[in-house]
């Protein structure tokens, strides 16, 4: 069930498939297989089978690998990561490169099937008769300039341990998506197993901030706050736009300001 689990939810992560619905598939894949696994126990070592049958089996074997299989996937994404960076093998985490909207010319190896490698969507540019009155510049940063990284930081950040070498460390942003974090470099993109409250503690100690529930931004490499559909959102150096929280806005917009 363990194998069964990290190629099913590679399959699900590959195919943009929610980890639940994958692990319960996975779960009744593993039925017919586990029954006769207990099937051949059960025959081996209990001396009078005379009442018993194969499919009496079914009931209680389906239910229990089900519910098992949902379970430990669950548990999976919260503690798998600081599994593997113990030395454990227990996710689909392969630290997939995803290259970043023009650079693909930059070469970015892999340890990852190269068939779950994902080109990286193109992200939404605001025209600037987007911008208001309320819009808040700052200069621009150079977004090939690298990061003045603390050794301590370095040797403690489960981040770093798992960010692949050929992206650098020179770090743009990290969105949350489910289990998964996507984290940009100036380089380009991986995807890796990884809560972002655990990536926002590990990064305690650099110049950024969690912005909104599901984004992490360096400070450095925000060009500027423009108005978007939904609020204040932050140009990025890397072109993405990342939406600020109600409770973050006042205090962005005094960074911003305080910085020109």
């Amino acid at each position: 069930m363990t194998y069964l689990s990290i190629i099913g939810r590679r399959m699900a992560f590959a195919r943009g498939i929610h980890w639940l619905p994958a692990s319960i598939a996975v779960g009744i894949l593993g039925i017919l297989p586990v029954m006769a696994l207990v099937h051949t126990v059960n025959m081996l070592t209990v001396p009078d089978l005379t009442h018993y049958r194969f499919w009496d089996l079914f009931p209680v074997v389906s239910v229990s690998v089900v519910l098992i299989n949902v379970v430990v996937n669950a548990l999976w994404g919260s503690h798998g990561a600081r599994a593997d960076l113990a030395g454990l093998n227990s996710g689909p985490d392969t630290g997939e490169l995803i290259p970043a909207p023009e650079r693909s010319a930059i070469s970015l190896t892999t340890t990852a099937d190269p068939a779950e490698i994902t080109p990286a969507p193109p992200q939404p540019i605001a025209t600037d008769a987007a911008t208001d009155a309320a819009t808040v510049s700052g200069p621009e940063t150079p977004a090939d300039t690298a990061s003045e990284i603390p050794e301590e930081v370095l040797a403690n950040s489960l981040l770093f341990a798992k960010l692949p070498q050929e992206l650098g460390r020179d770090i743009v942003v990290v969105q949350a998506q489910d289990h998964y974090i996507e984290v940009t470099t100036t380089i380009g993109s991986a995807l890796i197993l990884m809560r972002l409250s655990d990536v926002e503690q590990d990064l305690a100690g650099l110049d950024g901030m969690r912005v909104h529930r599901s984004w992490w931004v360096s400070l450095r490499h925000i060009e500027r706050m423009e108005k978007g559909t939904s609020g204040p959102e932050l140009r990025m150096s890397s072109g993405q736009m990342v939406p600020v929280s109600r409770g973050n806005r006042a205090t962005m917009r005094e960074f911003l300001l305080g910085r020109r």
